[in-house]
């Protein structure tokens, strides 16, 4: 492909199908770590959520606008997918982040800096999560992108692991 970029002519037999078949793979490889990364801050941040607030968690914890718009979704498919948790958009856990920052920051709050700049890395995801969504549109992810995935999937994962199961290789995220 680089060849092709500097020499337009230069097309060898099978170079379009790899092509193709390489753009196609990391898409797929991209939308797996970006359901990983959004069921593991669902498990995490509502697990976290009502430890800390118990039957509070969702008016306490979640904030007014995320949870009229989930309450809408989750009449409008009348609850099929279970509790309302299920009903979250990936943004809204930086939505969520922002407001209980004290008692999440430990595991979503990504880098060093304020609590905007250290939520930052869930734009990035949410965004690849919407190119990847709309296959229509002709995007493919880059492997530099593809890179940045694997490293937020990777981090959050050490985040949410015990200790004492890492030791052992099954972190409680994988679980």
């Amino acid at each position: 492909e680089a060849i092709r970029n500097e020499i337009p002519s230069f097309n060898p037999e099978g170079l379009d199908k790899f092509l193709v078949e390489e753009k196609a793979e990391t898409n797929t490889r991209g939308k797996h770590l970006v359901e990983s990364i959004e069921k593991m801050l669902q498990k995490a941040v509502v697990t976290e959520l009502r430890q800390e607030m118990s039957d509070d968690w969702w008016v306490v914890g979640i904030p007014k606008p995320v949870r009229q718009k989930v309450v809408q979704r989750f009449e409008e498919d009348d609850g099929q997918r279970g509790g309302k948790e299920f009903y979250f958009d990936l943004i809204d856990y930086q939505k969520i982040a922002m407001q209980n920052w004290e008692l999440l920051q430990s595991f979503v709050g990504y880098s060093n800096g304020g609590k905007e700049k250290r939520l930052k890395w869930l734009d990035f995801v949410n965004s690849k999560r919407n190119m990847l969504a709309h296959v229509s549109s002709g995007k493919t992810l880059s492997m530099d992108d593809l890179a940045q995935l694997e490293t937020y999937e990777l981090w959050l994962r050490q985040q949410l692991s015990d200790p004492e199961d890492a030791e052992k290789g099954m972190g409680a995220a994988g679980s």
